[in-house]
């Protein structure tokens, strides 16, 4: 059984529900961490805030010489060093606190905003994202006022570590949905390769069904009632056309006999001229009785069970030994291009020998005096047959394989205008490819020998 491909997974429905589900999970996941994230990281800056316009007001009460201690102190008491004070004089230089300089990124509006600090601003290594306010005095002074916004960072981090656990799940769960699905997929692989088993003619053969009574459990079920009643009528109708063809072929010969023996009993030219007639009209009957049983015989054919390799180009050099003198004698010239080496392909050798046979005989047969026929083996392989006849004409190119149908250029010649579609049904056993095509007065057949 071949192997599953990746890329076969993605046109399954498991894979396809586990990739929407993971999908959806993920965008809820996220869009309910970024929900928390924000709701949170607003809580938390009106808490900053507040805490903020407190400290602002406690600021503003004290007097100017008192403010520096006041600062002083505060700092003394922030045992966690998230707290930023820094007073400037006017001429920027700074007066206290643990900022280096005015940041230039906070707007003196005395509004609370999220910004973030350089390490030559607050004095220490790495970027500080901090919650403050600028304000002007009203001795001129510049006030600023912050906490680092360490809290919201930790909630950021925890955000971050929770997104990327959920990427990882959704890894797992693709990864389970491309394990689940390989399963199905072998399963209908396995469907597809009896499939054409029983397409190339093994009609007896069923669809596996499992033990799990799924749904393609259900379906080969299903499709394997519908085979049992296409089998049985096929070989409902089978049966009828052999016994019709074995019962009509034994009375057709007891008349013909009898013809015969009227014919030699015959007196008149005119009696004898019926008789042939008759004759004639009854073996060609019969040869349409045969052809009709051969055709039987190979569309129910167990062969390919023995067949083996056969080497096409032997096979076309036996003909051409078969049709060289006939050509000859019709003055035709028979063209075999074959290529160096054995060609070989697997089947039965007698039946491609025949199938073959009939192609070149249809080409000989419509050929032209003093004409052509071009018989080559090309890689493939592929068996063509030329010939620079009458052609075909188009309307009647798509029924020429039909059993007994005579084109108008066929009518007079000999034959009972089975022979192409033999062919066709063995090139249906071997699973091979017969095409006929008639254009700018050449018609080729060609019978491509693959599987």
């Amino acid at each position: 059984m071949s192997s599953v491909k990746l890329t076969d997974t993605w046109r399954t429905t498991t894979f396809r529900l586990v990739v929407l589900y993971g999908g959806i999970f993920a965008i809820g996941a996220g869009a309910m961490l970024a929900l928390i994230y924000y709701h949170t990281a607003r809580y938390i800056d009106h808490q900053i805030d507040l805490i903020l316009e407190a400290e602002l007001h406690s600021c503003q009460i004290v007097p100017s010489q008192g403010l520096p201690g006041l600062i002083t102190e505060a700092m003394g008491r922030d045992v966690r060093h998230i707290e930023i004070f820094g007073l400037f004089a006017p001429d920027r230089s700074p007066l206290a606190g643990n900022l280096q300089r005015i940041p230039d990124n906070l707007p003196g509006d005395g509004i609370p905003h999220s910004i973030k600090l350089a390490p030559s601003v607050i004095g220490k290594p790495g970027h500080i994202y901090m919650r403050g306010l600028l304000t002007t005095l009203p001795n001129q002074q510049i006030l600023v006022l912050g906490r680092e916004e360490q809290q919201i960072g930790e909630i950021r981090h925890i955000v971050v570590q929770a997104l990327a656990g959920t990427v990882l799940i959704i890894l797992l769960g693709t990864a389970v949905g491309i394990g689940l699905s390989a399963v199905p997929i072998r399963r209908i692989r396995h469907v597809q390769e009896v499939s054409q088993r029983i397409t190339n003619g093994e009609i007896a053969l069923r669809l596996p069904v499992s033990a799990r009574n799924d749904e393609l459990d259900m379906l080969a079920g299903i499709v394997n009632r519908m085979l049992d009643e296409i089998e049985q009528r096929m070989l409902d109708i089978k049966g009828a056309s052999d016994s019709i063809a074995h019962n009509l072929r034994t009375p057709l010969t007891r008349l013909r006999s009898m013809l015969n023996r009227l014919l030699q009993l015959a007196h008149g030219d005119s009696e004898q001229h019926v008789a042939e007639q008759a004759i004639d009209e009854v073996d060609k009957l019969l040869a349409r009785f045969r052809a009709l049983l051969r055709i039987s015989e190979i569309s129910g054919s167990m062969r390919r069970a023995a067949f083996e390799k056969v080497d096409l180009k032997s096979v076309l050099q036996n003909i051409e030994e078969v049709y060289g003198p006939l050509a000859e004698e019709k003055e035709i010239t028979l063209i075999v291009d074959l290529p160096e080496g054995p060609v070989e392909v697997l089947g039965d050798g007698a039946l491609l020998f025949e199938a073959i046979l009939n192609i070149v005989d249809n080409a000989v047969k419509f050929a032209s005096t003093g004409g052509h026929v071009w018989v080559r083996l090309a890689p493939g392989p592929l068996v063509e047959v030329e010939d620079d006849g009458p052609g075909i004409a188009p309307e009647e190119l798509p029924m020429i394989r039909q059993p007994f149908f005579r084109g108008e250029a066929g009518r007079n010649l000999p034959g009972s205008g089975v022979g192409l579609s033999i062919v066709g049904a063995i090139a249906n056993l071997h699973g091979f490819h017969f095409n006929l095509a008639s254009a700018g007065g050449k018609t080729c057949a060609s019978l491509h020998c693959v599987h």
